[in-house]
């Protein structure tokens, strides 16, 4: 099996979370509506809730593995998946 690690960004880092059954506090702003609320016909207007994942773990690399060659950066998926998000990620930061 061949190999290429693939560091992230300077300012980037993954991470590894789980998934929990507990929410973000709501803001006073994102009232729950209450059912006589006229206001609160429209569905849109109801805010959902943001579930909690925790973050358990973190890594700043990851390695790409192919069976006979080592992986073509540019042409393989996950490399060119990981680098449009990363890119994406600086765009909007």
């Amino acid at each position: 099996m061949e190999t290429d690690v693939q560091p992230y960004a300077d300012r980037a880092q993954g991470v590894v979370v789980e998934k929990s059954e507990r929410f973000l506090p709501r803001t006073t702003k994102e009232r729950a509506p209450l059912e006589d609320d006229e206001e609160s016909d429209a569905e849109e207007d109801v805010p959902e809730d943001v579930k909690v994942l925790p973050q358990i773990a973190s890594f700043d690399r990851f390695t790409v593995w192919a069976h006979e060659a080592a992986p073509a950066t540019a042409e393989d998926p996950y490399v060119k998946g990981v680098e449009e998000w990363m890119a994406f990620a600086q765009a909007v930061s």
